[in-house]
Protein backbone atom coordinates (compact mmCIF):
# COMPACT_ATOMS: atom_id res chain seq x y z
CA UNK A 1 0.00 0.00 0.00
CA UNK A 2 1.56 3.23 -1.06
CA UNK A 3 1.19 6.59 1.06
CA UNK A 4 0.61 9.78 -0.17
CA UNK A 5 2.28 13.24 0.60
CA UNK A 6 0.94 16.51 -0.35
CA UNK A 7 4.02 19.20 -1.21
CA UNK A 8 1.74 22.12 -2.75
CA UNK A 9 -0.26 20.32 -4.76
CA UNK A 10 2.17 17.74 -5.97
CA UNK A 11 1.80 14.30 -4.87
CA UNK A 12 4.69 12.37 -3.42
CA UNK A 13 4.25 8.45 -3.17
CA UNK A 14 6.46 6.68 -1.13
CA UNK A 15 8.04 3.08 -3.33
CA UNK A 16 9.87 -0.16 -2.70
CA UNK A 17 11.56 -2.12 -4.84
CA UNK A 18 8.71 -4.56 -4.62
CA UNK A 19 6.06 -2.55 -6.17
CA UNK A 20 4.91 -3.71 -10.20
CA UNK A 21 7.52 -1.73 -12.90
CA UNK A 22 3.84 0.12 -13.91
CA UNK A 23 4.40 2.26 -10.90
CA UNK A 24 7.73 3.58 -11.94
CA UNK A 25 9.37 6.60 -13.00
CA UNK A 26 6.84 9.03 -10.81
CA UNK A 27 8.41 12.69 -11.61
CA UNK A 28 8.86 13.21 -8.09
CA UNK A 29 8.51 10.09 -5.41
CA UNK A 30 9.61 9.34 -1.68
CA UNK A 31 11.86 6.07 -2.01
CA UNK A 32 13.33 4.14 0.37
CA UNK A 33 16.42 2.86 -1.04
CA UNK A 34 17.83 -0.51 -0.61
CA UNK A 35 21.55 -0.52 1.15
CA UNK A 36 21.85 -3.73 -0.52
CA UNK A 37 20.60 -2.88 -4.43
CA UNK A 38 21.82 1.07 -4.07
CA UNK A 39 19.10 1.43 -6.84
CA UNK A 40 16.71 3.91 -6.55
CA UNK A 41 13.11 1.87 -6.61
CA UNK A 42 11.19 4.69 -8.74
CA UNK A 43 14.33 5.37 -11.58
CA UNK A 44 16.37 2.27 -11.15
CA UNK A 45 19.29 5.06 -10.93
CA UNK A 46 22.06 4.08 -8.56
CA UNK A 47 22.92 5.95 -5.33
CA UNK A 48 26.97 6.15 -5.37
CA UNK A 49 28.99 6.97 -2.59
CA UNK A 50 30.43 10.14 -2.40
CA UNK A 51 34.47 9.79 -1.64
CA UNK A 52 36.81 13.37 -1.80
CA UNK A 53 38.19 14.50 -4.69
CA UNK A 54 41.56 15.17 -5.55
CA UNK A 55 41.08 19.01 -4.76
CA UNK A 56 39.29 18.28 -1.61
CA UNK A 57 41.99 15.45 -0.22
CA UNK A 58 44.40 18.28 -0.68
CA UNK A 59 42.50 20.79 1.19
CA UNK A 60 41.94 17.95 4.13
CA UNK A 61 46.34 17.36 3.77
CA UNK A 62 46.58 20.88 4.51
CA UNK A 63 44.32 21.79 7.06
CA UNK A 64 45.71 18.82 9.22
CA UNK A 65 49.22 20.43 8.59
CA UNK A 66 48.00 23.30 9.55
CA UNK A 67 47.05 22.44 12.69
CA UNK A 68 49.87 20.43 13.64
CA UNK A 69 52.19 23.45 13.63
CA UNK A 70 49.73 26.00 15.11
CA UNK A 71 50.83 22.89 17.86
CA UNK A 72 54.35 23.33 17.29
CA UNK A 73 56.82 23.49 13.85
CA UNK A 74 57.97 20.21 14.95
CA UNK A 75 54.40 18.62 14.80
CA UNK A 76 54.02 19.58 11.08
CA UNK A 77 57.14 18.25 10.20
CA UNK A 78 56.91 14.73 12.24
CA UNK A 79 53.46 14.32 10.74
CA UNK A 80 54.67 15.20 6.69
CA UNK A 81 57.45 12.18 7.54
CA UNK A 82 54.55 10.36 8.68
CA UNK A 83 53.32 10.51 5.37
CA UNK A 84 56.62 9.96 3.57
CA UNK A 85 57.03 6.69 5.74
CA UNK A 86 53.69 5.92 4.41
CA UNK A 87 54.18 6.03 0.74
CA UNK A 88 57.43 3.82 1.31
CA UNK A 89 54.79 1.07 2.44
CA UNK A 90 52.33 -1.39 0.62
CA UNK A 91 49.36 0.59 1.36
CA UNK A 92 47.08 0.15 4.61
CA UNK A 93 43.29 -1.04 4.24
CA UNK A 94 42.25 -0.42 8.17
CA UNK A 95 43.93 2.04 10.78
CA UNK A 96 43.03 1.32 14.73
CA UNK A 97 43.14 4.89 16.66
CA UNK A 98 44.48 2.13 19.43
CA UNK A 99 44.18 4.74 22.45
CA UNK A 100 40.04 4.99 21.50
CA UNK A 101 39.78 1.05 21.41
CA UNK A 102 42.07 0.77 24.05
CA UNK A 103 39.46 2.50 26.88
CA UNK A 104 36.43 1.95 25.42
CA UNK A 105 34.02 1.03 27.70
CA UNK A 106 36.80 0.94 30.59
CA UNK A 107 35.76 4.34 32.56
CA UNK A 108 34.88 1.97 35.92
CA UNK A 109 36.86 1.18 39.26
CA UNK A 110 39.45 -1.32 37.89
CA UNK A 111 39.44 0.15 34.44
CA UNK A 112 42.74 0.83 32.63
CA UNK A 113 44.31 1.02 28.71
CA UNK A 114 43.34 -2.67 27.84
CA UNK A 115 45.53 -4.06 24.98
CA UNK A 116 43.86 -6.70 24.67
CA UNK A 117 40.55 -4.62 23.35
CA UNK A 118 43.31 -3.72 20.73
CA UNK A 119 44.17 -6.84 19.98
CA UNK A 120 40.32 -8.47 19.93
CA UNK A 121 39.66 -5.18 17.11
CA UNK A 122 42.90 -6.87 14.67
CA UNK A 123 41.79 -10.51 15.32
CA UNK A 124 38.20 -9.28 14.04
CA UNK A 125 39.81 -7.24 11.11
CA UNK A 126 42.33 -10.22 10.40
CA UNK A 127 39.34 -12.70 10.29
CA UNK A 128 37.14 -10.16 8.42
CA UNK A 129 39.70 -10.38 5.23
CA UNK A 130 40.11 -13.67 5.14
CA UNK A 131 36.56 -13.97 4.95
CA UNK A 132 36.42 -11.17 2.08
CA UNK A 133 39.25 -13.60 0.55
CA UNK A 134 37.44 -16.73 0.87
CA UNK A 135 34.49 -15.39 -1.18
CA UNK A 136 36.61 -13.94 -4.09
CA UNK A 137 37.75 -10.38 -2.63
CA UNK A 138 40.40 -9.62 -5.82
CA UNK A 139 42.62 -7.90 -2.63
CA UNK A 140 43.40 -10.27 -0.51
CA UNK A 141 46.23 -8.93 1.09
CA UNK A 142 44.95 -5.95 2.86
CA UNK A 143 46.81 -4.56 5.97
CA UNK A 144 46.09 -3.56 9.26
CA UNK A 145 48.23 -0.32 10.75
CA UNK A 146 47.49 0.36 14.71
CA UNK A 147 48.52 4.04 15.67
CA UNK A 148 49.30 4.57 19.76
CA UNK A 149 50.50 7.62 21.22
CA UNK A 150 54.57 7.30 22.54
CA UNK A 151 53.23 7.23 26.21
CA UNK A 152 51.31 3.98 25.39
CA UNK A 153 54.73 2.05 24.34
CA UNK A 154 56.59 2.64 27.62
CA UNK A 155 57.14 0.24 30.44
CA UNK A 156 54.73 2.78 32.62
CA UNK A 157 52.00 4.60 30.66
CA UNK A 158 48.90 6.49 31.67
CA UNK A 159 45.90 4.96 32.91
CA UNK A 160 42.88 8.11 31.96
CA UNK A 161 40.52 5.95 33.54
CA UNK A 162 40.74 6.70 37.16
CA UNK A 163 41.06 10.46 38.91
CA UNK A 164 43.94 8.76 41.37
CA UNK A 165 45.73 6.12 39.72
CA UNK A 166 47.63 7.74 37.28
CA UNK A 167 49.89 5.31 35.62
CA UNK A 168 50.14 1.75 35.74
CA UNK A 169 53.22 -0.68 34.72
CA UNK A 170 52.70 -3.04 31.35
CA UNK A 171 51.59 -6.67 32.71
CA UNK A 172 53.81 -9.29 30.49
CA UNK A 173 50.56 -9.85 28.86
CA UNK A 174 50.22 -6.03 27.41
CA UNK A 175 53.95 -6.27 26.27
CA UNK A 176 53.47 -9.22 24.34
CA UNK A 177 50.62 -8.10 22.23
CA UNK A 178 52.82 -4.77 21.12
CA UNK A 179 55.73 -7.06 20.30
CA UNK A 180 53.47 -8.79 17.96
CA UNK A 181 51.95 -5.94 16.63
CA UNK A 182 55.61 -4.64 16.06
CA UNK A 183 56.97 -8.17 14.71
CA UNK A 184 54.07 -8.37 12.34
CA UNK A 185 54.69 -4.70 10.76
CA UNK A 186 51.43 -3.34 12.33
CA UNK A 187 52.45 -0.59 15.36
CA UNK A 188 53.00 3.08 13.90
CA UNK A 189 53.88 5.00 17.23
CA UNK A 190 52.80 8.55 17.32
CA UNK A 191 55.91 10.91 18.74
CA UNK A 192 55.35 12.57 21.81
CA UNK A 193 52.92 15.84 21.93
CA UNK A 194 51.58 15.09 18.92
CA UNK A 195 47.32 14.09 18.61
CA UNK A 196 47.04 11.03 17.31
CA UNK A 197 43.49 12.17 15.66
CA UNK A 198 45.59 13.80 12.56
CA UNK A 199 47.68 10.94 11.81
CA UNK A 200 44.84 8.28 11.52
CA UNK A 201 42.74 10.86 9.61
CA UNK A 202 46.05 11.88 7.29
CA UNK A 203 46.81 7.85 6.99
CA UNK A 204 43.61 7.90 5.22
CA UNK A 205 44.40 11.08 2.09
CA UNK A 206 47.86 11.35 2.02
CA UNK A 207 49.44 12.44 -1.17
CA UNK A 208 50.17 9.31 -3.21
CA UNK A 209 47.61 7.16 -2.21
CA UNK A 210 45.39 4.69 -4.53
CA UNK A 211 42.80 2.93 -2.86
CA UNK A 212 40.12 4.00 0.20
CA UNK A 213 41.23 3.34 4.03
CA UNK A 214 38.89 2.89 7.03
CA UNK A 215 39.34 3.66 10.62
CA UNK A 216 38.28 1.97 13.03
CA UNK A 217 37.11 4.38 16.17
CA UNK A 218 34.23 5.93 17.98
CA UNK A 219 35.93 9.26 18.62
CA UNK A 220 33.29 11.90 17.43
CA UNK A 221 35.93 14.46 16.26
CA UNK A 222 34.27 16.97 17.14
CA UNK A 223 37.47 19.06 17.62
CA UNK A 224 38.21 18.57 13.84
CA UNK A 225 35.46 20.07 12.44
CA UNK A 226 35.88 23.75 13.55
CA UNK A 227 39.97 23.82 11.85
CA UNK A 228 37.99 23.37 8.43
CA UNK A 229 36.92 26.50 6.33
CA UNK A 230 34.61 24.56 4.70
CA UNK A 231 32.46 21.56 6.56
CA UNK A 232 31.74 19.63 3.68
CA UNK A 233 35.24 17.95 2.71
CA UNK A 234 34.77 16.68 6.29
CA UNK A 235 32.04 15.61 7.00
CA UNK A 236 32.16 13.49 3.40
CA UNK A 237 35.18 12.11 4.84
CA UNK A 238 34.26 11.22 8.01
CA UNK A 239 30.97 9.36 6.74
CA UNK A 240 33.13 7.64 4.41
CA UNK A 241 35.79 6.44 6.39
CA UNK A 242 35.02 5.25 9.79
CA UNK A 243 34.38 1.92 11.07
CA UNK A 244 32.63 2.46 14.47
CA UNK A 245 33.47 -0.66 16.68
CA UNK A 246 31.74 -2.50 19.88
CA UNK A 247 32.24 -4.95 22.34
CA UNK A 248 29.51 -7.64 23.65
CA UNK A 249 27.72 -7.45 27.12
CA UNK A 250 29.90 -10.54 28.49
CA UNK A 251 33.09 -9.18 27.19
CA UNK A 252 36.10 -9.86 29.55
CA UNK A 253 38.95 -8.63 28.36
CA UNK A 254 41.27 -10.09 31.44
CA UNK A 255 40.99 -11.30 34.59
CA UNK A 256 40.04 -8.11 36.41
CA UNK A 257 38.14 -5.84 33.20
CA UNK A 258 34.72 -6.69 32.34
CA UNK A 259 32.39 -4.96 30.14
CA UNK A 260 28.95 -4.33 32.03
CA UNK A 261 27.10 -2.84 29.33
CA UNK A 262 23.60 -4.31 28.42
CA UNK A 263 24.02 -4.02 24.81
CA UNK A 264 26.80 -2.95 22.49
CA UNK A 265 26.26 0.06 20.93
CA UNK A 266 27.74 3.49 19.29
CA UNK A 267 27.52 6.45 18.03
CA UNK A 268 27.20 7.02 13.90
CA UNK A 269 27.30 10.72 12.97
CA UNK A 270 24.87 11.59 10.08
CA UNK A 271 25.30 14.21 7.26
CA UNK A 272 23.12 16.84 9.21
CA UNK A 273 25.75 16.32 12.24
CA UNK A 274 23.28 14.70 14.41
CA UNK A 275 23.98 11.56 16.17
CA UNK A 276 22.42 8.61 15.53
CA UNK A 277 22.35 5.51 18.32
CA UNK A 278 23.28 1.98 17.00
CA UNK A 279 22.63 -1.14 18.05
CA UNK A 280 24.26 -4.81 17.22
CA UNK A 281 21.10 -6.19 16.70
CA UNK A 282 20.07 -4.29 13.66
CA UNK A 283 20.78 -2.67 10.80
CA UNK A 284 20.74 1.07 11.18
CA UNK A 285 20.18 3.28 7.39
CA UNK A 286 22.42 1.81 4.81
CA UNK A 287 25.37 1.11 7.77
CA UNK A 288 26.21 -2.48 7.85
CA UNK A 289 26.91 -4.26 11.05
CA UNK A 290 29.26 -6.80 10.85
CA UNK A 291 27.75 -9.11 14.24
CA UNK A 292 30.09 -11.72 15.34
CA UNK A 293 30.75 -13.07 18.86
CA UNK A 294 32.19 -10.28 21.13
CA UNK A 295 33.59 -7.93 18.49
CA UNK A 296 31.17 -5.60 16.19
CA UNK A 297 31.94 -3.24 13.45
CA UNK A 298 29.94 -0.85 11.24
CA UNK A 299 31.40 0.27 8.52
CA UNK A 300 30.65 3.19 6.21
CA UNK A 301 27.31 3.10 4.35
CA UNK A 302 27.78 1.58 0.32
CA UNK A 303 26.43 4.68 -0.96
CA UNK A 304 26.27 8.87 0.42
CA UNK A 305 23.43 10.56 1.81
CA UNK A 306 24.36 13.55 -0.27
CA UNK A 307 22.21 15.07 -3.05
CA UNK A 308 23.39 13.59 -6.43
CA UNK A 309 22.20 14.31 -9.68
CA UNK A 310 21.90 10.99 -12.43
CA UNK A 311 22.47 13.00 -15.08
CA UNK A 312 21.63 10.64 -18.18
CA UNK A 313 18.22 10.44 -16.80
CA UNK A 314 17.82 14.22 -15.06
CA UNK A 315 16.65 12.78 -11.55
CA UNK A 316 17.68 14.26 -8.59
CA UNK A 317 18.09 12.17 -5.40
CA UNK A 318 17.72 14.37 -1.98
CA UNK A 319 17.52 12.67 1.10
CA UNK A 320 15.04 13.70 3.38
CA UNK A 321 15.39 14.68 7.22
CA UNK A 322 13.81 10.69 7.88
CA UNK A 323 17.01 8.45 7.07
CA UNK A 324 15.27 5.99 5.47
CA UNK A 325 13.68 8.10 2.62
CA UNK A 326 14.56 9.80 -0.20
CA UNK A 327 13.24 12.52 -2.73
CA UNK A 328 13.30 11.31 -6.40
CA UNK A 329 12.94 14.46 -9.04
CA UNK A 330 12.68 14.54 -12.30
CA UNK A 331 14.12 17.95 -14.11
CA UNK A 332 10.76 18.19 -15.54
CA UNK A 333 8.96 18.23 -12.54
CA UNK A 334 7.23 21.26 -11.90
CA UNK A 335 5.03 21.63 -8.72
CA UNK A 336 1.40 23.22 -8.81
CA UNK A 337 -0.15 25.85 -7.29
CA UNK A 338 -4.01 25.13 -7.35
CA UNK A 339 -4.71 28.13 -4.43
CA UNK A 340 -3.73 31.26 -5.39
CA UNK A 341 -3.89 32.15 -1.36
CA UNK A 342 -0.77 29.59 -0.73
Amino acid sequence: QLSTFIFYDYPFITANSSEPTSLFNHPARLVDISATSCLCPNCRQPIMPLLLTDDEKARVRGALLSIAGTWAPSQEKHLKEFGDWLRSQQEFDYIVDGANVAYFHQNFESGKFSFRQIEMIVEKLQEKIALEHSNGDSKSNKRILVLLPRCYVQKVIPNNTQKRRKSVSLSKEDEAILNRLEQDKMLYVVPAGANDDWYWMYSTIYEGRQTPAFVVTNDLMRDHKLAFLEPRPFIRWRTSHIVYFGFSSNYTSDNSTKITTPNVSTNSINNDNTITQLSTDISVDNNTAIVEEEVYLYEPGKFSREIQYSANVGRWHMPSTDRNLWLCLSTAARPTMSDSNR
